[in-house]
């Protein structure tokens, strides 16, 4: 071999040594996010342990290497202590985090601007991501608008490697960031693609000194309990290594992450509800859009996935088969567009052929810090699972000239050929409802002010008009709002009437009728805001049920109310709600069961071996001069009780004397109602409860109907009875234990 070509080999040979030195990476952080029962998780090189903060226990999934941790957004992160100068090169550095976010952190409330958290690092920076403190460490922070960032520094040049786009939710990222300052270069990877790179100095990076912090920023942003600055969604393993690693860079994944939280998280929660509606975890309030499709029912509703607190909405979106088997899916739309970026408000689901090609489209309110407006989204796939909003967002700019400060969700509906949308509002001090009318040539909504219907009486129908919808029942149209500021209470209330040929309402009277049982509704207890729908030839209607906790208790809970049972409503032929429980509630019934026909009553009668916490309860009556009912939530001592006086017409629910984790301001545990019209001595009375752990859901007669919440917290008051004062015919009785998973 001549001497030219040994030296060409040696050079070659020379120069791959140096690429393999550059290549070689040791791992000298790792936490795998596998959270330990004690609340702990490990370090694997330096073996140390620290403590996981969070209200509840710990949750972990499967994420993409083992399990992962599921973060709840307003409580959970850790600290960590860590040595980097004992590391063995600072001057390249390879970091990797495995994130899948749900939501963007709040950071504040009702606050314009885009505000920042740490998904992992310790580097101190403002929650404007401006490091603070020496100008030391890194982080990989997430804003409240979805941008993302890789923050370090290098001989006291800072480093901010920012994309263009946002974080993407719902799904895993793999962010890498490399850090080589030999060849003055740091590049950020999401998923094997470049997304971010910036020139640095020579030298070695500057890692500090300060604790580490994953799934929260360093400071403290707080709404009462709530952390704000915390991150919402899953992290897996989080790996920092001293030399380039770039076969980790390629690393990603097709497992879809599991972000809705399983039944796991509420294994010791005596009180969540088990088949009545609501998301996983956070808050929750209006029902709107509530509809059948493809032999699947779909609601949604108003939802902050960061915690079970009242902040910029969202739209949640639950699915079930039947009604009482609920799963939650990705949330719907959320605030992102300009138009819409402090909240997607109420409004509803409309399906149209002309105007939404025969498929639902969400009908909105859209607020951005100045003024609400009315905006649309459509959905990307049969299975309803994404939406994107339409480009001519917003569909109503503002609230039309003349009207007082408030204006929000609406409401569509079509009579004969011609389209309408109605919207909650006030004027003069009265609760109101606008009329917007479509243009099918122009593609465009009215916007003039002209009235659809307005309240006469503050003290009964309010100063605003909340959730305004309008449905066709046989020959009449019920038109329903939940009006605010009311000396009476907020409750639902209702009229029936017929719609003018300019589109406007005509009512039948001008007094409103309640939808619940008027002594169960005032100042938001009870159901609110209801939302009908129609399966085959039923009309259905289900709403929420605020469970007026104070904020300490949903931070414990992870959760904040959730919606009455459905209810088959019609109109008998005074023009008053009839309401039932939806006849396919009885497929929960288990074979745990007592049903009797034709026997007298008279003290007490237990129910029993039916008892516990998921309970149907039904019985006819023979009316005579004595109460009768029934008891749950009993403890051999204390207990719930469901009485109707037939000498009084009284139907009233005594919850007083049972504990509970908090009292009702408003009824001091005791709800009666005299009932519209009165009983004749003889004459039947059906009483049925619903009693599901913290929510009960109370008929009589098939045609009046409440929800309460209760909030038992004697985990052993499972009993149960039906008893007479005196003595009654009981004509058939049947009580059931209830399963929601019975098929």
């Amino acid at each position: 071999m001549n001497n030219l070509l040994k030296l060409f080999m040696s050079f070659w040979l020379f120069a791959g040594c140096l690429v393999v030195n550059a290549q070689q990476s040791n791992l000298v952080l790792h936490f795998p996010m596998e959270v330990a029962e004690n609340s702990m998780i490990e370090e694997l090189v330096s073996k140390q342990s620290f403590s996981v903060h969070g209200v509840l226990s710990p949750i972990c999934v499967k994420g993409v290497k083992g399990k992962a941790w599921r973060l709840d957004g307003y409580s959970s992160f850790f600290q960590a202590q860590i040595n980097a100068q004992k590391w063995d090169d600072l001057s390249r550095l390879t970091f990797s985090l495995w994130v899948a976010p749900e939501s963007y952190p709040m950071m504040k409330l009702d606050v314009d601007g885009e505000w920042f958290t740490t998904m992992a690092g310790n580097l101190k920076v403002s929650e404007n991501n401006v490091p603070v403190d020496n100008s030391k460490g890194f982080a990989f922070q997430l804003g409240s608008r979805g941008t993302y960032a890789f923050i370090g520094y290098v001989k006291g040049q800072q480093i901010l490697l920012q994309p263009s786009d946002k974080l993407p939710r719902y799904q895993w990222n793999h962010l890498v960031v490399t850090v080589d300052t030999h060849i003055r270069s740091v590049v950020m990877y999401n998923n094997g693609k470049e997304v971010a790179s910036i020139k640095c100095s020579k030298g070695k990076f500057d890692m500090g000194d300060h604790e580490l912090y994953v799934g929260k920023a360093y400071n403290d942003v707080k709404n009462g309990p709530f952390y704000l600055n915390t991150f919402n969604g899953l992290i897996d393993d989080f790996e920092v290594y001293a030399g380039i690693n770039k076969n980790i860079i390629s690393e990603k994944t097709e497992e879809k992450p599991l972000l809705a939280y399983s039944s796991d998280r509420y294994a010791n929660d005596i009180l969540r509800p088990s088949f009545h509606g609501m998301p996983s975890a956070g808050w929750t309030n209006e029902t709107h859009g509530a509809f059948y499709d493809k032999g699947k029912f779909h609601v949604f509703f108003q939802k902050n996935p960061n915690g079970p607190y009242m902040s910029r909405l969202n739209w949640g979106h639950i699915v079930s088969d039947n009604l009482y088997k609920w799963y939650e899916v990705k949330t719907a739309i959320s605030p992102e567009e300009w138009y819409d970026k402090k909240g997607c408000w109420s409004g509803c689901v409309f399906t149209d052929d002309e105007l939404t090609g025969g498929k639902p489209n969400l009908f909105y309110t859209s607020a951005d810090y100045v003024k609400a407006m009315i905006s649309q989204a459509k959905p990307k796939d049969e299975g309803l699972l994404n939406w994107e909003k339409v480009d001519n967002n917003p569909l109503l700019k503002g609230r039309p000239e003349g009207l007082d400060d408030d204006f929000r969700d609406c409401y569509l509906f079509r009579n004969g050929k011609k389209l309408y949308m109605i919207v909650g509002s006030s004027k003069s001090g009265n609760g109101t409802t606008t009329l917007h009318r479509y243009d099918e040539k122009a593609g465009t909504w009215s916007n003039d002010g002209k009235l659809f219907f307005s309240g006469t009486d503050v003290a009964q129908s309010g100063k605003f008009w909340e959730m305004p919808s309008i449905t066709k029942l046989d020959n009449k149209w019920l038109f329903v709002t939940t009006p605010l500021e009311t000396s009476r209470g907020v409750r639902a209330l209702y009229w029936t009437g017929n719609i003018r040929t300019d589109g406007t309402f005509s009512p039948d009277s001008i007094v409103p009728k309640t939808i619940e049982l008027s002594g169960y509704a005032k100042d938001g207890y009870g159901l609110l805001s209801p939302t009908f729908f129609r399966k085959d030839e039923k009309v259905l209607m289900l709403g929420i049920v605020p469970d007026k906790l104070p904020i300490e208790e949903n931070f414990k809970l992870g959760y904040a109310h959730t919606y009455s049972l459905p209810r088959e409503v019609s109109l008998d032929s005074q023009g008053n709600l009839v309401q039932k429980p939806y006849s396919a509630l009885t497929a929960m019934r288990t074979n745990v069961a007592i049903e009797k026909s034709d026997f007298n009553l008279s003290g007490s009668l237990s129910l029993s071996p039916v008892q516990g916490r998921t309970l149907e309860l039904c019985a006819t009556f023979a009316t005579g001069q004595d109460d009768f009912g029934f008891t749950f939530f009993g403890d051999g001592n204390k207990s719930a009780r469901l009485v109707f006086s037939p000498r009084k017409g009284i139907v009233k629910l005594d919850l007083s004397t049972i504990d509970r984790i908090v009292q009702d301001d408003v009824f001091g545990g005791i709800y009666e109602s005299k009932l519209p019209k009165p009983i004749e001595k003889g004459n039947d009375v059906k009483l049925t409860v619903y009693v599901d752990h913290s929510i009960i859901d109370v008929f009589v007669n098939d045609t009046y109907a409440a929800s309460v919440r209760v909030f038992p917290k004697n985990k052993d008051a499972v009993f149960t009875s039906v008893f007479c004062d005196g003595n009654v015919m009981v004509k058939n009785l049947g009580a059931y234990v209830l399963d929601a998973n019975q098929k």
